[in-house]
């Protein structure tokens, strides 16, 4: 396949597991619209134009019902954005799966990418988020609920942001990750007026700030745009806000290297009015921030979550030799007791870390790795071979997050959440050892 003369092509794939990313019994057609929908809005970070689509399906039976429901959904989109679906296949499986992948045209040398940040950029995110991560949680909120199923791909944005954007992702796990992905990119930070980030009004008459923050700055499925652009693009943004009928908002900048941490501090920028309450989301903290108080020492596990690269594996590393001695001079009882201190320690740290950085689970936080993996070391034969295992699969679980890791993470905030999802890790780990011993005999 070659794109049409001038034009590069872009390739974005997906996959959906029922079970994992949705639940048996969701609704077909909106589940053929978002399937389409999630690789719509990865073109559209890219500034491509969706042409065509390849879709496969493993289904446990062929309910024509089902079918016929979901196609409805799916060629609905596929109709408004003009893709044509060129291909696929399908096969039985024991859970419905559905992977696709898009294709796109984009002009040569104009795509967006998420490693153009500039320092001075305005951050900027069209429409609202938090919705949809509320809707998982708030199923009986109708208005939440259709952003969570249906979302919009910012198709037409994405297209018109060509040549004025620098860097742009589309939020899929939540603004602070993705936009992680973009600082890491661009070795850049940011800062971010959390009371500008645009969020559902619903939130007001819930009275509850947490769901509301966790929600807005850690819920993901918005398939919103998230972008930078030089301040002298403001005007042109606006009119093209005015255009599209759709809002656009600067909710911060981009800071050069690692932006410090101002979680406390009155910060007056002259990209921002004075901000009462900042929150700054940077690639990782700064050094500074890290060792500023006693709770953000132990989160960000002594340092090793200022790593630059994966600070979970730097974390599970750290643990690694602690358990291989505590194993060999502490008996398993007193060893189990010390683990579940440490524990209850980290919901302590994580909490008021978590609150201070304005973020429930920064990936810098790594102590629910070096406790979760202490407490696997503490249980596994004291031999390199099965701890090195233990290692693999350990970081393994962490990362993929099997149900119902995902699912307790959507539901449990705060430092108790934090911790305990990386012990559900860990017991996936034991009881796959287990297994590996039993059949070795």
């Amino acid at each position: 396949m070659r794109p049409n003369a001038g034009l590069e092509l872009a390739v974005t794939t997906d996959m959906l597991i029922e079970g994992r990313h949705f639940l048996a019994d969701a609704a077909p057609r909106s589940l053929g619209h978002k399937s389409l929908a999630v690789n719509l809005s990865d073109l559209a970070a890219m500034g491509a134009a969706p042409r065509y689509a390849l879709l496969s399906l493993g289904l446990p039976s062929a309910d024509a019902g089902w079918l016929e429901a979901f196609a409805s959904g799916f060629f609905a989109l596929a109709e408004r954005y003009g893709v044509e679906l060129i291909g696929g296949d399908t096969s039985r499986a024991n859970e419905r799966t559905i992977s696709i992948v898009a294709l796109g045209e984009v002009p040569a040398g104009v795509a967006l990418y998420r490693s153009g940040a500039k320092a001075g950029d305005d951050i900027w995110v069209s429409g609202e988020l938090g919705g949809a991560a509320l809707g998982l949680r708030r199923p009986d909120i109708a208005d939440a609920a259709r952003r969570l199923h249906e979302p919009e791909p910012r198709v037409e944005l994405g297209e018109r942001l060509r040549g004025l954007a620098h860097a742009a992702i589309d939020i899929s796990d939540g603004l602070t990750g993705d936009l992680q992905h973009i600082l890491e990119r661009s070795q850049v930070g940011a800062l971010v007026d959390y009371p500008r980030i645009p969020r559902p009004a619903i939130f007001g008459s819930l009275g509850d700030a947490q769901l509301e923050r966790d929600c807005v700055l850690s819920g993901g499925d918005d398939y919103e745009l998230v972008f930078t652009a030089a301040p002298r693009r403001r005007e042109t943004l606006s009119a093209l806000s005015e255009e599209l009928a759709l809002p656009l908002t600067r909710i911060g900048v981009i800071q050069p290297g690692d932006a410090e941490l101002a979680g406390r501090a009155h910060v007056v920028s002259a990209q921002l009015r004075p901000l009462p309450q900042p929150r700054v989301i940077v690639a990782r903290p700064s050094p500074r921030f890290a060792f500023s108080h006693p709770a953000h020492i132990i989160a960000f596990g002594f340092g090793a979550g200022l790593a630059p690269r994966a600070p979970g594996t730097v974390g599970t590393l750290v643990a690694w030799p602690i358990g291989w001695y505590l194993g060999g001079a502490v008996a398993p009882a007193p060893l189990l007791a010390a683990i579940a201190a440490l524990f209850l320690l980290g919901v302590w740290a994580c909490s008021i870390t978590g609150r201070d950085l304005g973020v429930a689970d920064h990936g810098a936080m790594v102590w629910d790795e070096i406790v979760a993996f202490l407490l696997v070391l503490a249980l596994v034969p004291r031999e390199l071979d099965w701890q090195a295992a233990a290692f693999v699969l350990f970081r393994a679980f962490d990362i993929a997050k099997p149900p119902p890791i995902r699912w307790f993470e959507a539901r449990y905030h705060g430092g108790f959440g934090v911790m305990f999802d990386d012990l559900l890790a860990a017991g996936y780990s034991l009881l796959t050892l287990a297994v590996i011993k039993r059949v070795l005999g």
